[in-house]
């Protein structure tokens, strides 16, 4: 794969990208001073090169579907193979392969539980074994004691 090198122009335009990806040519010209015919023309050419790409994201927890992450061992050789078999399965969103503790990492998602159990049954026929389950947590807020002021063994 050969390296890609950016011009001025280019590295401006794909900041305001950053910042907005929604924003039009005529509004990055605007902010850059780059006229907006010469904006649409490198960004055709960033996404022509795959140095950029547009994609939408679809908020599936807002369509009522419940995320949840994997962790898996695969009882085969060709690994590989495998999870490219599973993600073929209607409800495998995400598969990463692993190493360390587990083979590989997925995240599905389900309309409910037996939506959830659907797709580990169709797991476990590729022989994959789920051996981690858990949904997709927003925001974990943790706790600690600064004082204690009453201890178990006090109250027996």
């Amino acid at each position: 794969m050969s390296e890609i090198s950016l011009n001025k122009k280019e590295l401006e335009i794909i900041e305001k990208l950053l910042e907005n990806p929604k924003a039009s040519y005529k509004s990055i010209s605007k902010k850059t001073g780059i006229p907006s015919s010469t904006v649409k023309y490198i960004v055709d050419k960033l996404e022509e090169t795959g140095v950029i790409e547009f994609k939408v994201d679809v908020n599936v927890e807002k369509l009522g579907f419940k995320i949840a992450d994997l962790g898996v061992a695969i009882n085969s050789e060709d690994k590989d193979k495998v999870l490219e078999e599973a993600t073929k399965i209607k409800g495998v969103k995400v598969v990463n392969r692993l190493a360390g503790a587990h083979d590989a990492f997925m995240i599905i998602v389900a309309e409910d539980d037996s939506g959830y159990a659907k797709v580990i049954d169709e797991l476990r026929a590729k022989g994959i074994l789920v051996e981690h389950f858990g949904p997709i947590v927003k925001e974990y807020k943790t706790s600690f004691p600064i004082k204690i002021i009453k201890k178990l063994k006090e109250s027996l």
